[in-house]
Parts: structure tokens; sequence; C-alpha cells
């Protein structure tokens, strides 16, 4: 049997706001690869998992705005 417990937080505004801002990073980095996955299996392309990773990579030197967000 798994136990799992669930906890309530209670961050103050300036944790809240890192959080947000970390959320935020996360949802963009993911609908960014989705967008370029879905783009790229529209094409005939096929995507690999190594080369999802490495588009992390350039994505974050690419958007400065994003630096020191993505987790």
């Amino acid at each position: 049997m798994i136990v799992s417990y669930k906890y309530r937080a209670y961050p103050d505004a300036t944790v809240e706001t890192r959080l947000n801002t970390a959320l935020d990073t996360c949802r963009w980095l993911y609908n960014k690869l989705l967008e370029e996955c879905n783009t790229a299996r529209e094409n005939g392309i096929s995507t690999t998992m190594q080369g999802m990773q490495a588009r992390i990579v350039t994505l974050k030197e690419e958007n400065p705005g994003t630096q020191g967000r993505i987790l």
C-alpha cells in the first residue's frame, strides 16, 4: 500500500513570488518544447529525448530573461 501525505503551505510574499516565477518558467518551457515537437512531427522529423534535453540548454542561452529560472 502506498501512502501519500498532503501538507498545506503558507508561503510569505517573497517565496510565493519565487514559486510563481518558477512555475511560469516551467510552463513556458513545456509549451515551447511541445510546440517544437508538434512542428517537427508535422514536418516528418522525429525528435529524441537527447535532442529535447539539449534544446533546453539552447533555449536558456537564447532567452536571457529565463537565466537562473529554469530549474
